[in-house]
C-alpha cells in the first residue's frame, strides 16, 4: 500500500514537472543559484559583523560599567551617533516588578 503511495506521487509529481514549461526550468534553475550565491555572501557578512560585535561589547560594558548605579542596572543598547557611542541602560529590578505587578493582578 505505501509502496502504491509512493508510485503514485512520483507519477504526480513528473506530470507537474512536465507541464512546466523546458524555458520556465531553465530560468528557475538559474534563479536559484544565483539565490545560493547571495545567501553565501550575506552569510559571510553576517559573521563579519557578528565578530566586530563580539569585540566591541566588552569594550562597551568595560567603559559604562563605573557608570552603573547599582548590581541591578545593566546595559540595553549601545548605537554609535557620529564619533560618540549612545548607551542605553536598564534595571532588572524595574523589569521584575513590572512583571511581578502584572503576574499578580491576575
Amino acid at each position: 500500500m505505501v509502496v502504491e503511495l509512493g508510485k503514485l506521487g512520483d507519477q504526480i509529481q513528473k506530470a507537474k514537472i512536465d507541464a512546466i514549461p523546458e524555458h520556465m526550468k531553465i530560468e528557475h534553475y538559474a534563479l536559484r543559484g544565483r539565490k545560493e550565491e547571495l545567501e553565501l555572501q550575506r552569510n559571510k557578512i553576517g559573521l563579519k559583523v557578528q565578530k566586530v560585535k563580539d569585540k566591541v561589547r566588552p569594550m562597551i560594558q568595560k567603559a559604562c560599567k563605573p557608570h552603573l548605579e547599582d548590581d541591578f542596572e545593566d546595559l540595553e543598547t549601545a548605537k554609535l551617533a557620529g564619533n560618540t557611542v549612545i548607551v542605553k541602560k536598564f534595571s532588572h529590578l524595574e523589569s521584575f516588578k513590572k512583571s511581578f505587578i502584572l503576574n499578580n493582578k491576575k
